[in-house]
């Protein structure tokens, strides 16, 4: 048999197979079309929470307000739980908690969870960890981020600095 021959047979055997398995959508298999992750502690889950962690320095102490900022395209009516992670050496200021739940989410209508943190100004790189994550069994939604204390020297600082230098060329 000719080598056209032996590769003919074999891509129509390929094709004959692939053509006669069933196809499903991945909404048929319970799936969603969103971007999933399979790389965080809690297995599968989509990634559609949207998350803004933002930083107001105080003027003339080592403290600072940490806001994370939580949103979604869409209504989720079941509650969301947060929690804080506080990085080596920074204090939480009394009266703020590290976890908590938001009730339910209505879409494009922000949450604001704030702490107030000692220590987070020194000349190190202090961190700050949130993650929040819904609890609906049919729908695992998850997000986090990591804020720095020195944020201009931060890895995404860096690429949006060079970005400019490139686009000012």
């Amino acid at each position: 048999m000719s080598p056209t021959i032996k590769l003919f047979s074999i891509l129509s055997t390929f094709i004959f197979i692939f053509g006669c398995t069933e196809k499903k959508s991945m909404t048929s298999r319970g799936m969603s079309p969103t971007p999933t992750s399979q790389y965080s502690y809690m297995g599968p889950v989509e990634r559609t929470i949207n998350l803004k962690l933002l930083l107001s320095k105080a003027k003339f102490n080592s403290s600072g307000t940490i806001r994370a900022v939580v949103s979604l395209p869409y209504d989720y009516n079941f509650p969301l739980q947060y929690k804080w992670k506080l990085g080596q050496n920074v204090k939480l200021q009394d009266g703020y908690i590290l976890t908590g739940s938001i009730p339910s989410l209505k879409k494009d209508s922000p949450v604001e969870i704030t702490i107030s943190v000692d220590e987070f100004q020194a000349k190190e790189a202090r961190f700050a960890r949130f993650e929040v994550f819904g609890t609906d069994p049919n729908k695992r939604i998850f997000s986090d981020g990591i804020i720095s204390s020195q944020q201009e020297s931060s890895f995404e600082s860096i690429v949006q600095e060079v970005e400019k230098i490139h686009a000012e060329k």
